[in-house]
């Protein structure tokens, strides 16, 4: 969750406009804390109550830098010259466009689980189709972890290669803890440390030691990876500070926007579907019915819709990490998660733990993108389990997929002017989907795999091509 959390405002700040020690910032993150804790809390007893924990997502992230890369939203050069009155107007203004497009699309989403047409549309949406969308979401990013490591390659690898080495060379070494829980023979029982905490291991030990680099001045100075580079924001930033609606101003809504940010909407909730099914697996309870399906969307609708009045600049969607933690720490209480929730609720109230997310040098956060996102692409890749690779329509789809959502939303984000339709709105609307990787992998999926011939739905949920059916029926007679 750190991760997500993190990434939300850092990766969006810079398409706002906001300089590097923009004290605001820390009241982006606190504010994204604070409604994930509400909307967590909201899920997990009115929603599908499960111990879901929910926070900001990268599938609002793409549509709202493509909203961001239209001309009339493009950051003027003099922004180091203006007063901090200007400069706060300027990127708060681009946060209301943000926060409309948000709220608007949320309620589709709210009305697609009151109306149960997530269940009908989830019958022609096959893996497909979600796979290249979520798999886009993780490769739009790449360019936002180079520039971040690049400030300080050592830093940043060395930040990467321990992430690695923690959840997966050493996941399954455990080791005691004094406070562990103890066997029957009152021995204190292994942990699986690296296993559950590898971000947050990582993260203390890279930035302890930038933090020693830079007392010690071998770090110079103006060098991004010092902990001291953004210090300013920490002084700045209130310790108690509670955020309300609305606080950037009201929201402004166009249609380009809200078309563009429902792509996000739609890929987050057929997300989160295979989420409550994995977390009441791995909970060990019943499969939630189709009531609770829509349950559950229903609430992420009101939670987006919450975000958006809050002005997050995100959205909100499940965790699967967390519902991996789950199936690790054998603890699915949903009183945990609740009280998880009230905890980030606090934290989202205290100016100096935002402040403190910020501090974090850009050369680490770089090496957190490089495993965070990669987990984004492997959520992609998992969801072709149920798919025959060996079909070659089945992977061209998806390969096709991928490929026209990198070129073409490539394209479209190097030449922002180049669709002339003879509409303003519809420039922007065209300008905003092609710019979303998102949307042209998933679009491109659907399509295809709607109208190539040749695949049924076999009987155990497998996507297989009519020749191997058949072999399997003769095989099963």
């Amino acid at each position: 969750m750190i991760g997500a959390t993190v990434a939300c405002p850092v990766i969006l700040a810079p398409a706002l406009c906001m300089v590097d020690d923009d004290p605001d910032k820390a009241n982006l993150i606190s504010t994204l804390v604070f409604m994930s804790g509400i909307i967590t809390i909201l899920q997990t007893t009115l929603g599908t109550r499960l111990p879901i924990v929910q926070g900001g997502s990268a599938s609002y992230l793409l549509p709202s830098l493509a909203i961001m890369n239209l001309p009339q939203w493009k950051c003027p050069e003099n922004i180091d010259g203006m007063g901090d009155e200007e400069r706060r107007e300027l990127w708060q203004i681009r946060m209301r466009e943000i926060q409309g497009a948000i709220i608007f699309a949320a309620m589709f989403e709210m009305v697609f689980a009151f109306t149960g047409v997530i269940g009908y549309l989830t019958k022609f949406i096959t893996p497909l189709t979600v796979a290249p969308a979520i798999g886009m979401i993780g490769l739009s990013f790449f360019k936002h972890v180079t520039v971040q490591i690049e400030k300080n390659p050592g830093v940043g690898f060395s930040m990467l290669g321990l992430l690695i080495l923690f959840s997966q060379h050493l996941k399954e070494i455990k080791v005691w803890l004094p406070f562990g829980k103890r066997d029957a023979k009152g021995r204190r029982k292994k942990f699986p440390l690296f296993q559950i905490y590898p971000v947050l291991l990582a993260l203390i030990l890279v930035w302890g030691v930038t933090a020693i680099l830079t007392v010690s001045d071998v770090l110079p100075k103006g060098d991004p990876a010092r902990t001291d580079f953004k210090i300013k924001i920490l002084h700045q930033a209130p310790w108690f500070r509670i955020p309300y609606p609305f606080q950037w101003g009201w929201p402004t809504v166009s249609i380009g926007a809200v078309i563009g940010v429902l792509c996000g909407v739609m890929t987050s909730t057929i997300e989160s579907i295979g989420d409550y099914y994995a977390c009441a697996i791995v909970a060990k309870t019943s499969v939630p019915p189709a009531h609770a399906i829509n349950r559950g969307i229903f609430m992420e609708g009101l939670g987006c819709v919450l975000s958006g009045f809050w002005g997050s600049g995100n959205g909100s969607t499940s965790y699967a990490m967390n519902i991996g933690t789950i199936g690790i720490t054998k603890v699915a209480s949903r009183r945990v998660i609740v009280t998880a929730g009230a905890l980030m609720i606090i934290f989202g109230m205290v100016g100096k733990v935002g402040a403190l997310f910020v501090l974090i040098p850009d050369p680490i956060l770089g090496g957190l993108f490089g495993y965070t996102f990669p987990l984004v692409i492997a959520v992609a890749i998992g969801t072709l389990s149920e798919v025959c690779l060996e079909s070659s329509r089945n992977i061209f789809i998806v390969a096709f997929s991928i490929f026209a959502g990198l070129t073409v939303s490539e394209w479209a984000q190097a030449n922002a002017t180049a669709i002339q339709t003879g509409s303003a709105e519809m420039d922007s609307i065209f300008q905003i989907l092609l710019s979303t990787g998102m949307f042209v992998g998933g679009i491109t999926g659907f399509i295809l795999d709607n109208t190539v011939p040749g695949t049924i739905r076999h009987p155990s949920g497998t996507w297989l091509n009519e020749a191997e059916v058949g072999r399997a029926s003769r095989h099963d007679k």
